[in-house]
This record gives C-alpha cells, structure tokens and sequence, in this order.
C-alpha cells in the first residue's frame, strides 16, 4: 500500500510540474519574424469606395510576445492579412501600420506586440465608385431574325466602375450601351421558331481589365425567331473578266496585267441557301471591269488602275480585299 501510494504521490507531483513548466513556457517571451512577406490587403469599410491603387501589397512584421501568442501568429500569418480603413472620401490615404496593424484580420485578437515593421507606412488611393443603369443591345450579323421577335430580359444592366477610371477613359456611363454576345452560334438554331439563349454583356476592353469593374447582371437573356441563317464563305481565287461597248471591241485590245488576272481571298456573305449555293458552284462569282469609250480613249499607251464589280444576287455582300486591278489599253492596228 505505501509504495503505491508513493507512486501515486509522485505521479501527482510529476503532472503539477509539468503543467506549471507549460504555463510557464507559454508566458515566455519570444521574438517572432516571418520568413517570407505577408500579403497585405487593404479594403473600405465604405461600399462606395474602393482601394485602386496600394503602395505595397506585402511587409514584412516583427512581432514579440508570448510562446502561445506567437503560436497564433505563425498558425494565422501565411493566410494573409486584412486591413479596413475607416474612410468616406476618395483620395490617397498614408497607413501607419504600427498603429493600424493590430486590428488586421486574422491576428487582431491575437495579444502580442509588433516591434518593427517594413515597410512603416502604406499609402493607398481610394476612388469613388459609380453606379449606373446601362442599356443593352444586339446586332446579329450571323442571322437575319423577323422583325419585332427580339426581345432582351433584362434591357438593361448595372455597371459599377471606379470615378477615376470612367473620367481618364472619357467614358459616361450615362451614355453608354453595351453589347451582347450570344453564349452559342444563332446559324444552328432552326428558323421559324421562337428560341431563347443566354448572351454575356461585353465590356469595353479598358473596362473589362479592371478588377473593380463589375455587370449585374452580367448576362441577359435573348428572346428571339430567326427568318434566315447568315453565312460566309472565303474564295480563295475569283477570275477576273472585262467588258467593252459593243462598238468599240474591234478598236481596242485589253490586256489584265498577270497579277490581275484573278483576285485572291474574296469573302462572300449572306444567306445560308444562297452561300450554299455558291460554295456549290450553282452561283458563280465573277469580278468584272467595265469600260466605257470614254475609259478606252483616255487610258490608251498606258497603264490604268480599274475598280472590279462582283455580280452576285442582291442579299450577297462581297468583301475584297484588291483595290483594283491593273490592265493596259492599246488601238488595234497600231
């Protein structure tokens, strides 16, 4: 009985002073300096400010304090720090982060003290954020829709973008309207029947690059029956002919120079049928230069820059990337 008690006595002994060296341990001030910087993000306590600009995203603290609160700092630090300034005007503002540090989220309860830090102060510029109401609209180029089907939900949308930034880009939200891009290719969808697809709301794109700009919503719903489905199609070669007045073929001798003689690249648009056709060979397409007696008589001995027609049907469009074509006109019998 007396060895166990023994035992138990100084099993007892052992446990108090193994707590009293913790305790102990944990009051013992210790110096505490991260390896690596901490990010440092500063934000307003105002919704109608915003922080764009900020001398220093990282510093670099010392701290001292107990061994349990330096536990704190080491577990919390590498997540970063979290500074709100207590401001309700725009414009630059110095932080003194001796002072203003403590109050950091996540170590603003944590108790121990900053010794040093690099660098001392921060300074910030803040901007006014501006709300507006901006209208929406789309241009289909893809497709021609019957008229009155297209119906937008919402027609407009909010822009939220810093003061500064509309002022230096001469932009007035007041003014604007913004563009939508339908999330998928309006060709694929069946003509004739109502069809309803998400489009995304398009910045400008000195807008769009800036992290405090924001759409709500950024996406609008388009309600919409398409009448026909536009096309294109790039040719990669398309002959060139000339054409002259009847009563002046036997009077003059026209010769294409041989850059001239075909035109390259030549984009044709519009309905999908008729694209069809033409990528088919059911339309043809043939740039043509008509000269009049006039354009004869005065471009003979020499050589003449001429403008070329395509003739297709009426709902094609041609781009062509050739200003002209280049021929020279001689007399025959000369």
């Amino acid at each position: 009985m007396k060895l166990r008690r023994r035992i138990q006595d100084y099993t007892l002994v052992t446990l108090i002073s193994l707590l009293v060296w913790l305790y102990a341990e944990g009051r013992t001030v210790k110096a505490y300096a991260p390896d690596e910087a901490i990010p440092l993000t500063v934000l307003t306590s105002s919704p109608d400010l915003v922080v764009v600009s900020q001398s220093s995203t990282a510093i670099k603290p010392e701290f001292k304090g107990a061994a349990n609160e330096i536990y704190e700092l080491r577990r919390k630090l590498p997540q970063g720090l979290k500074l709100t300034l207590d401001a309700t005007e725009p414009g630059e503002k110095s932080i003194v982060l001796d002072q203003a540090l403590g109050q950091a989220d996540p170590i603003q309860n944590v108790r121990a003290n900053l010794s040093r830090v690099d660098p001392p102060t921060v300074t910030v510029r803040l901007d006014r954020l501006i709300k507006q109401d901006v209208p929406v609209r789309f241009t289909p180029t893809e497709v021609q829709l019957v008229s009155g089907s297209l119906k937008m939900t919402p027609e407009q949308v909010t822009l939220t973008a810093p003061q500064g930034l509309l002022e230096t880009l001469g932009l007035n939200p007041a003014e604007m309207t913004l563009d939508i891009e339908p999330s998928q290719a309006l060709r694929t969808l069946a003509p004739g029947v109502e069809h309803t697809v998400s489009a995304r709301v398009k910045l400008p794109v000195a807008l769009a690059a800036d992290p405090h700009v924001k759409l709500k919503p950024d996406r609008v719903d388009l309600t919409l029956t398409i009448d026909k489905t536009e096309d294109a199609v790039k040719l990669p070669s398309v002959p060139v002919w000339v054409t002259l007045p009847p009563e002046e073929t036997d009077k003059y001798q026209v010769k294409l120079l041989d850059e001239s003689r075909v035109l390259k690249d030549v984009q044709i648009s519009g309905p999908s049928d008729l694209i069809a056709k033409v990528k088919d060979g059911s339309i043809p397409v043939i740039a043509t230069v008509r000269l009049s007696s006039d354009d004869l008589a005065k471009g003979v001995g020499g050589e003449v820059t001429a403008t070329v027609r395509f003739d297709v049907p009426a709902p094609l469009s041609v781009q062509n990337p050739t200003a002209g074509v280049r021929l020279t006109i001689a007399k025959r019998g000369t």
